[in-house]
C-alpha cells in the first residue's frame, strides 16, 4: 500500500493510497489520472442534478437525503421523459395504424377514445410523479420500472381501461398489444 500523487483529468492533483501488486496500481493510478477528481465529480453530479431538477419542487428530508434523492429523481425523470416522447409517437400513429383501421367504426371510435383517456392519464400520472416532493419516495423507487411509476397506478385506479381494451380487440390482435403499451408500458431496456 503506497500512496500515489495522481493528477486528475480536472487538473487537481489528489492523493490516493493503492493497493495492490505493482501492476495493478499502474493501471488503477492510469484510470484515475483519467477521471476528474472526487470533489470535482461530486460538484459536477450536483450540478447535473440541479439542472435536471429545475422547476420542481424542492424535496423533503435530511442534507444526505436530499442530495442523494435529487441524482435519483433527475435519472428517473429522464427515463420517464424519453419513454413518454417515445409513446407520444405511438399514440400519434395509432390511428392510422393497420390495426386500428381494420376495426369496425363503432370500435375504433372506441379505441380512440380509450387512447385519448390512456394518453391523458398517463401525462397526469406523470405531472403526479414530478410533483413528488419526499426524498424517501425517491429512495424506495429509484430502482422502480416505468411501469411500475406510471402505467401500474393507472390501471389499478383505472381498472375500466384494460377491460375496455379488451372488449374492443380480439385477444391476440395487434391492436390489444399497441393499447396494452399505450400508457407508458415497458419499452424501456430490462422491462
Amino acid at each position: 500500500m503506497t500512496k500515489y500523487a495522481i493528477h486528475h483529468s480536472c487538473g487537481h492533483t489528489v492523493e490516493h493510497q493503492l493497493y495492490g501488486p505493482g501492476k495493478d496500481r499502474d493501471r488503477k493510478e492510469q484510470r484515475l489520472a483519467k477521471q476528474p477528481c472526487e470533489s470535482c465529480d461530486r460538484e459536477r453530479r450536483a450540478e447535473a442534478a440541479c439542472i435536471a431538477n429545475a422547476g420542481l419542487p424542492a424535496l423533503l428530508g435530511s442534507a444526505k437525503q436530499i442530495a442523494w434523492a435529487e441524482e435519483i429523481r433527475a435519472n428517473l425523470l429522464a427515463q420517464i421523459d424519453a419513454q413518454v416522447a417515445a409513446q407520444c409517437q405511438c399514440w400519434l400513429a395509432m390511428p392510422e395504424s393497420e390495426a386500428v383501421r381494420a376495426l369496425s367504426e363503432d370500435k375504433r371510435g372506441q379505441a380512440m377514445a380509450l387512447l385519448a383517456d390512456l394518453r391523458a392519464k398517463t401525462l397526469a400520472r406523470v405531472q403526479q410523479v414530478r410533483a413528488e416532493a419526499s426524498c424517501r419516495w425517491w429512495i424506495d423507487n429509484r430502482a422502480a420500472s416505468i411501469t411500475d411509476l406510471i402505467t401500474a397506478p393507472i390501471f389499478a385506479t383505472n381498472p375500466h381501461l384494460l377491460a375496455l381494451a379488451r372488449e374492443i380487440a380480439a385477444p391476440g390482435s395487434a391492436l390489444l398489444a399497441m393499447l396494452a403499451t399505450a400508457a407508458v408500458a415497458s419499452t424501456l431496456p430490462g422491462h
